[in-house]
């Protein structure tokens, strides 16, 4: 398999794939994030899906440098072997994600369900989403995904601090909340996905087959 990033092939040295060597950004190399969607898949399973989308991702061989997965304190992973790298998943009922990212990562995906919007968004979101969510199903459901995009970035929960932040200005979703970029991407109808990130550069889709969980 091959991964192309940006504009310039991966390279290959000593049958080891480089992850960004020390001096890419000088070499005018370009970030990348790369999003692995499992259809059907449950949520148990996942850190062997992690370890396969990090394998895809950067192509090493060694697969001790995927055996270790440790988690922060609100529950982040990440392989403490392979610093180099970041990654963030998903789940809900029909699908589950990966975002894998040469920087800092956050994403969410939703399943568009019931809810009592009005009572969620009153006590988790600030009050310009709050004002937007009000639009439906599909609105709420965007701020929600984006808001814990950035928040799981951040490695932290859905805390007091979950409403003191916006992803609404002007009544429409930001691209950007500081330095870190928000993107909707588009899924299948009736689902919601966002990802953000600092360096987020081009974003590629693999999609497995509904099954293909090994």
């Amino acid at each position: 398999m091959q991964l192309w990033w940006g504009r310039k092939k991966a390279v290959w040295k000593n049958e080891r794939f480089e992850i960004y060597p020390a001096g890419w950004e000088r070499r005018g190399w370009t970030m990348s994030t790369h999003l692995f969607l499992f259809p059907g898949a449950e949520k148990c399973g996942g850190e062997e899906r992690m370890r396969r989308c990090a394998r895809l991702f950067c192509c090493k061989k060694e697969e001790k440098a995927f055996c270790r997965i440790f988690r922060t304190r609100k529950g982040k992973p990440f392989f403490p072997d392979i610093p180099e790298i970041f990654c963030s998943i998903s789940h809900t009922p029909g699908y589950w994600a990966c975002a894998v990212s040469h920087a800092p990562v956050g994403l969410d995906v939703e399943k568009i369900r019931p809810r009592p919007y009005g009572a969620i968004a009153r006590r988790f979101f600030h009050p310009k989403e709050a004002e937007y969510a009000a639009g439906g199903q599909e609105a709420f459901f965007s701020v929600w995904t984006a808001k814990e995009s950035y928040v799981k970035l951040l490695g932290r929960g859905i805390d007091a601090e979950f409403s003191s932040f916006s992803v609404v200005d002007g009544g429409a979703l930001l691209e950007r909340l500081g330095k870190i970029e928000l993107r909707q991407i588009p899924l299948e109808v009736g689902y919601c996905m966002s990802l953000c990130g600092t360096e987020l550069g081009e974003v590629r889709q693999t999609v497995f087959s509904s099954g293909d969980d090994a």
